[in-house]
C-alpha cells in the first residue's frame, strides 16, 4: 500500500466529540480496515495513519472521559482493538501513535507510572493477528494523555468558579470530581492527577491555593481568588 488516500478518504475522518456524540460515531470507515491496524513503511502513507490514529484515540478518550492508558494492557481494547475483524494494533505500533502521532498532533503524552516498555520481563499480552492470538512478553507502562491542554482544563475551572460565584469560596477536591456542585461540567469525574496540574497551573496565577490538605489528594481543598 503506497497511497495514504486508500487508508481511508479525507472526508471520513470524526469529528471532535461534543454531548452528543454517539458510540457508533467515534469510529471511522478505516476502523474496519484491517491494513489501518499495521502501520505501513511508505512514509506518507505511515504520516496519515498516524494522524488518523491520533484523531481516532483522542475522540475515544474524550468520549469516555479517559486520561490514562496502561499499555500493553489496553492494546486488547478498543480503540486499539477491532474485535469484529479479528485486528488490534502492535505494541511497537501503539507506542509510535503515542509518542509521535499524537505529539504530532499536539498531544502530549505523559508517562507517570510502570516502567518503560521491553521484551522479556515476565508480563504477557495477547494480541490478534490475522485472527490468531499471539502472545508476547512486555512490561507495563501507565500514561495520561492530555487531549486537553492543562491550560485548558485551568481555564475550564477557573470559568466555572466565576460562573459559579465562588471567588472568595472553598472548595474540596473532592467536591470538583464527585460532588454535585460540578456535575454537569466536563472536570467532573477526572483524574485526579489532570486535576492537580490544572489546579497548581492557576496557583501560579494567583487565581487560587490550596488551603488544607488530608489524607490523599482528593481531600485537599482549594481557596478561588
Amino acid at each position: 500500500m503506497s497511497d495514504p488516500d486508500q487508508l481511508a478518504p479525507p472526508s471520513s475522518e470524526p469529528t471532535p466529540p461534543t454531548e452528543e456524540t454517539s458510540e457508533t460515531s467515534i469510529y471511522p470507515p478505516h476502523y474496519t480496515f484491517p491494513p489501518f491496524f499495521t502501520l505501513q513503511p511508505n512514509l506518507s502513507t505511515r504520516a496519515h495513519q498516524l494522524s488518523l490514529w491520533s484523531t481516532l484515540l483522542t475522540t475515544y478518550l474524550r468520549h469516555h472521559k479517559i486520561f490514562r492508558l496502561k499499555i500493553p494492557s489496553d492494546l486488547s481494547k478498543p480503540p486499539f482493538s477491532n474485535p469484529a475483524i479479528n485486528r488490534s494494533l502492535r505494541l511497537e505500533d501503539a507506542k509510535t501513535v503515542l509518542f509521535e502521532g499524537l505529539k504530532e498532533a499536539g498531544v502530549v503524552v505523559e508517562k507517570v507510572g510502570g516502567m518503560e516498555i521491553g521484551v522479556g520481563t515476565g508480563g504477557v499480552v495477547q494480541r490478534l493477528v490475522g485472527g490468531t492470538k499471539k502472545e508476547e512478553e512486555v512490561r507495563e507502562m501507565e500514561v495520561v494523555v492530555w487531549w486537553k491542554r492543562r491550560e485548558e482544563w485551568a481555564a475550564e475551572v477557573l470559568r466555572w468558579v466565576e460562573e459559579s460565584g465562588l471567588r472568595g469560596d472553598i472548595v474540596a477536591i473532592w467536591d470538583l470530581i464527585h460532588g454535585d456542585v460540578a456535575y454537569f461540567t466536563e472536570f467532573h469525574g477526572m483524574d485526579i492527577y489532570v486535576l492537580r496540574k490544572a489546579i497548581e497551573t492557576l496557583e501560579k496565577r494567583g487565581k487560587c491555593k490550596t488551603v488544607m490538605k488530608g489524607e490523599g489528594e482528593e481531600w485537599a481543598s482549594v481557596k478561588f481568588y
